[in-house]
């Protein structure tokens, strides 16, 4: 699983306050809210037990958060599709 995220440092973006074209799926639906994360958000889930390995980075020149993880599990071989 890859996942990016707006971290510290970003500047609100995609909202009715800002601009919201830039966030058109979440507007389309209703949704208009913004934070920041960080990876200490992560801290209550359990991401042990859904992943056998995973790493954050911070990108400061853009202020993203990344997370990238491998699936925990068994059942998966070479060629195999995960459903």
């Amino acid at each position: 699983m890859a996942f990016t995220c707006a971290a510290r440092g970003r500047a609100e973006h995609g909202t009715g306050r800002t601009d919201a074209i830039s966030s058109p799926g979440t507007q389309a639906i209703g949704l208009d809210y913004y934070r920041n994360v960080n990876e200490e958000d992560f801290a209550d889930l359990p991401l042990d037990e859904l992943f056998s390995e995973y790493r954050f980075w911070y990108l400061d020149t853009h202020f993203d958060l990344f997370i990238a993880g491998v699936r925990a599990g068994k059942g998966l071989t070479a060629g195999s599709t995960a459903r």
